[in-house]
């Protein structure tokens, strides 16, 4: 804002003294207006009024001149919402609604002053009008950032989980329970292990799998090892292991190795075994896809001895 006109300022410290009302006031009409905020418990009303309060404080400080402009207040509410869960185009429809407000609020006390002239009220609509895209921007900048980590988090928390689930470290049925609820799998029902020879460190050797196996009624969780991309698959209703197999086979992208059948989350240790001897079992540097159960005589060559032994 580049000058101050001294009615606005005086306009706008008036207001600040009544923060609280005015923070209450728009609290109302955002949830007279967006569905959201009344028909869940994400934002409290008590954060909700905390936040409106902090950023109209910010607002009131740039136009009476005693605050320095920034976007922090904006930024920490996009945080936040993230946190929260609240979604972006609401989110910003509340700034948009709390705006409105503001400025049909700054308008009716500049006229009831008497101090403040038409040409100053043009000049601080173009302001007003300014802030309320730089604080959308500011939010929606935030929110996305924000939401960016919690992916990250919740992606390395869910390999983390498959990881344990894979070693076998999940054991007790609680643990499992638990980390079956976080990976969306059943504890009983009709499973897969597939495992695949990743190209290089770092690199998945099926991208894009799990979309595709959504399609076919297959729901997964995934761990990026050095060497292998491995997934647990859960069927559906509608999902087969054929599915599956035709799916990877379609065009194999790299030497891929698949567990049978199994009916017991807790297997999936000896279900991964089973998937990595098939995938060792395939010739080197040729992308194909093999199932423990179809080639017993190769595959119990490569076996341990308990498995040749059977």
């Amino acid at each position: 804002m580049t000058g101050v006109d001294p009615g606005i300022a005086a306009v706008a410290r008036s207001l600040q003294e009544r923060v609280d009302e005015l923070a209450t006031a728009m609290c109302d009409r955002i949830r007279g207006e967006i569905d959201f905020y009344t028909a869940v418990d994400a934002v409290t009303a008590e954060e909700l009024h905390r936040s409106v309060r902090g950023n109209l404080t910010t607002i009131f400080e740039q136009f009476t001149g005693e605050g320095r402009p920034g976007p922090r207040a904006p930024q920490r509410t996009g945080r936040e919402r993230a946190l929260q869960g609240a979604p972006l185009p609401e989110v910003l429809h509340a700034f948009r609604t709390s705006f409105a407000y503001l400025w049909d609020t700054l308008v009716a006390e500049a006229r009831a002053s008497g101090t403040v002239g038409s040409d100053s009220l043009v000049d601080v609509a173009a302001d007003v009008w300014r802030l309320m895209g730089e604080y959308a921007d500011a939010v929606a900048t935030s929110y996305r950032e924000t939401a960016a980590e919690l992916m990250l988090q919740r992606e390395h928390e869910r390999s983390v989980l498959v990881e344990a689930l894979l070693t076998g470290v999940v054991s007790d049925r609680a643990a499992l329970w638990r980390t079956a609820v976080t990976l969306q799998l059943p504890l009983e029902g009709r499973f897969l292990v597939v495992a695949a020879e990743v190209p290089a460190a770092g690199r998945e050797a099926l991208p894009g799998i799990v979309p595709l196996l959504e399609t076919r009624d297959v729901r997964s969780a995934w761990r990026l090892l050095p060497d292998r991309q491995i997934g647990v698959l859960a069927l559906g209703p509608a999902g087969t292991a054929g599915d599956v197999l035709a799916l990877l086979r379609r065009e194999p992208a790299a030497r891929t190795g698949v567990s049978p059948v199994y009916d017991a989350l807790k297997d999936t240790p000896e279900a991964l075994r089973l998937a990595r001897i098939a995938l060792d079992a395939l010739p080197a540097g040729t992308p194909a896809v093999a199932q423990f159960e179809e080639s017993p005589i190769a595959l119990l060559a490569a076996a341990a001895p308990v498995e040749a032994g059977r």
